[in-house]
């Protein structure tokens, strides 16, 4: 038995929005953009807001029976730079949102918190279980922001969701990450940077498969108020082989650079637990996602197309 809403989305217009879009309408639920920049995509109902300001927060969500909490800084080399900001925006806004559910009567909160809380592993594979030790401004913030949530889900008794979600690539993603600047740098003919050795893990997580798992959390409903799940791909790859790929396509080569601080650590996280609870596992493989987001760079350098009807921001 599923469940459909009225969902208010934080962070519309950003890389995870437009998929997070299409995922939750088709799922049957009626979505309200909210960001305070205009969607590059086309979202209707939009509100333009900040998720900081409880005031604009209660505006919309007049009607709204389920929020999904994407807004926030989400470069974990920005948030370094500019923690004020980012503790600002991913730990207290997120405590604005949950206020503003509560005060609102919202059912369901499902918020996208990251990997990276665990730090660095004691054991692998990391569950959900593991004890969580975030090491960067970026992975600190967005485990203050799962606090906030898991407490309002206490206090209120309404569904609460956090998604630990892999690091996500597609279509519109930023040009800072290592996939999108390694294909730039390919095209241009320019050697792809591999801090320290390379031997860095990811396990790639695409955008599609991320946005699915924010509708089936969405829609399904528990007697628990509060609940926490790995959204990631089974798929692992090192940095090093990441970019030996990229580069053989294009005949380039790579130049290594000393370790970048803070760098997320090594970890391969286990997403049983959506699956065994969820339904939910991965289904894009990482060969796959990476020809289609090469094939959708356009000729102009740092605009991503997105294929389809829409485009991202």
């Amino acid at each position: 038995m599923t469940q459909t809403h009225r969902v208010l989305l934080t962070g519309c217009s950003g890389f995870l929005g437009p998929f997070v879009i299409d995922e939750l309408v088709a799922a049957g639920h009626e979505v309200v953009g909210f960001d305070l920049l205009t969607p590059a995509n086309k979202t209707d109902p939009f509100i333009r807001g900040d998720f900081t300001s409880k005031r604009d927060l209660v505006r919309a969500l007049t009607g709204i029976t389920a929020v999904c909490h994407l807004g926030g800084v989400g470069d974990v080399y920005l948030a370094e730079r500019r923690g004020a900001a980012a503790l600002r925006t991913n730990a207290y806004g997120t405590k604005i949102v949950c206020d503003a559910c509560m005060d609102s009567g919202v059912e369901t909160l499902v918020y996208a918190s990251t990997w990276e809380v665990y730090g660095k592993p004691h054991a692998n594979p990391v569950s959900e279980t593991h004890p969580c030790n975030p090491e960067s401004l970026y992975s600190i913030s967005k485990l203050a922001g799962e606090l906030f949530v898991r407490r309002a889900g206490a206090i209120n008794g309404m569904t609460t969701i956090s998604l630990r979600l892999g690091p996500g690539y597609g279509p519109g993603m930023r040009e800072s990450t290592a996939i999108s600047s390694f294909i730039r740098r390919s095209m241009e003919k320019t050697p792809l940077p591999v801090y320290g050795d390379g031997s860095q893990l990811r396990q790639f997580t695409h955008v599609s498969d991320i946005g699915r798992a924010f509708a089936i959390a969405t829609s399904t409903p528990s007697s628990d108020s509060s609940r926490t799940y790995n959204i990631i791909s089974d798929e692992s790859v090192t940095i090093l082989d990441l970019a030996t790929r990229i580069g053989r396509r294009n005949g380039v080569g790579i130049k290594f650079l000393p370790p970048r601080v803070p760098e997320p650590p090594s970890a391969y996280i286990t997403a049983a637990k959506a699956f065994s609870e969820l339904g939910w596992r991965s289904k894009i493989p990482f060969e796959d996602g990476l020809e289609e987001l090469i094939a959708t760079f356009p000729v102009a350098k740092g605009h991503w197309t997105r294929l389809g009807p829409e485009s991202t921001s």
